[in-house]
Order: C-alpha cells, then sequence, then structure tokens
C-alpha cells in the first residue's frame, strides 16, 4: 500500500511539516528506514537521528517539529506509529469456517455460528462456544466453560473447566488458564493440598501472550480485567 504524506497524517490526526506529497510504503526503525519509509521518535534524546535516517518522512513529537525534514507531527508519535504499521503493513488473518474433522466436541458442548475450529481440537461437556471464535490446532477446552464472541485461541492452549472468557479476547500458544493454584497447608513435617475450588475468569478485550499461566482461584473467582496485556 502507499499513501502520501498528507494522507498519513490525517489518518492520525498529526500534521505535516515539509513536503505533503512524498510517497511513503511502509515503517520501518529509524536505524534502518530507507527511502519510501516513514520512522518515528518518541524520545528525544535520539533527535540527533532525524538528521542520520534515510527515512522519507519522521513521526515525532510537537517539540521536534522544527527539524528540516518531512515530518508527521503528533501529540502522540509511538501511537501513530502504531496505527501505521497497522495500515500500511498489517494484514488482518481471514479464518476459513467449519470444524475439522477431526476435532472432538462433547454433545452437549454448544457452538456459536461461523466458527473455526481447527484439527485436533477438544471441546468439553456443556460447554459454550462464541460466534466467530477460532480454535488452532490442538487446543483444549474442558468442561462447563464459555468461550465469548470473536476470541482466537491459538495452537496447544490448554483452558481447564469452568473457566469463562469474554468476547473479542486473544489468547498465544500453550497458555494454560485455570489450573490449579499453588495452595498447600502446612501440617507437621508435611503439606496438606488445598482443593482449588475457584474458577478463572477472563474479561472482553484481554491479550494473554504466549506460555501464560493464569491460576484459578482457591475460593470464588481469579479475574482478568477488561482490556488487560499479559
Amino acid at each position: 500500500m502507499e499513501k502520501t504524506l498528507k494522507e498519513l497524517a490525517e489518518y492520525v490526526g498529526g500534521t505535516v511539516v515539509g513536503d505533503p506529497t512524498v510517497k511513503i510504503t511502509g515503517v520501518m526503525s529509524i536505524d534502518d528506514a530507507q527511502e519510501g519509509y516513514i520512522t518515528f521518535i518518541s524520545n528525544e534524546k535520539y533527535t540527533r537521528k532525524v538528521h542520520q535516517t534515510k527515512a522519507s518522512a519522521i513521526i515525532v513529537s510537537p517539540k521536534l517539529k522544527d527539524t528540516k525534514r518531512n515530518l508527521l507531527v503528533s501529540k502522540n508519535p509511538y501511537l501513530a506509529f502504531a496505527k501505521l504499521v497497522e495500515l500500511l503493513m498489517y494484514k488482518k488473518p481471514t479464518y476459513t469456517k467449519g470444524i475439522d474433522d477431526s476435532a472432538r466436541i462433547d454433545k452437549t458442548a454448544i457452538i456459536g455460528k461461523d466458527v473455526s475450529i481447527h484439527a485436533y481440537a477438544t471441546i468439553g461437556k456443556s460447554t459454550r462456544i462464541g460466534n466467530r471464535v477460532v480454535l488452532y490446532p490442538c487446543v483444549h477446552i474442558g468442561d462447563h466453560c464459555t468461550i465469548g464472541d470473536d476470541t482466537v485461541i491459538f495452537p496447544n492452549a490448554v483452558i481447564y473447566n469452568d473457566t469463562v472468557i469474554g468476547n473479542r479476547v486473544t489468547i498465544h500458544s500453550n497458555t494454560v488458564i485455570g489450573s490449579n493454584g499453588f495452595g498447600y497447608a502446612p501440617d507437621g513435617q508435611s503439606y496438606y493440598k488445598i482443593p482449588q475450588v475457584g474458577i478463572t475468569v477472563i474479561e472482553d478485550d484481554v491479550d494473554i501472550g504466549a506460555n501464560t499461566t493464569i491460576n484459578r482461584a482457591a475460593l470464588g473467582e481469579t479475574i482478568i480485567r477488561k482490556g488487560t496485556k499479559i
């Protein structure tokens, strides 16, 4: 995708200093940027690099707007950078709707519309899967779970029984949610395991990175609040 600097400034709510017609095809780091790319500076200690980079334009804060380069001036350069990476370079994944023949879904589970359930995924008893949910290969979801609309769960993630996951949640590979917490009561020279009878609740719009473990509560709920990034 190619855009003019003016178009990019309008997209992120910034202003142009320099040539508004310069063509931009992508975003690169300030050290690696080449002609045709835009870069950014969000920390003033890197100001000297404004004069060294080969980028065709630079996203800067208003404090640096007097630099004699093609600039996109933004109150939040880092946010503008993120939006332009998404606009110019990010290809949103598309998913094939349907359920792979090798997936194992309990007959009591309730499956929403337009789901994408990949090979060897398993879904337990009385679990509810929302609309447009994507389960990558080898995802395991236990019994009595709820998975909200538009949630994406990447390969080999494990969701234990009774877990509640909200809408638009992203869970990356090898994550474990709802496993037992580390609960033991001292008993003389040994320890007595405390049954972990609580649940785990992941609210809407949470992103969970790979290899994360979120344990269930001993009593009540372990809650990851709306919009959290782990």
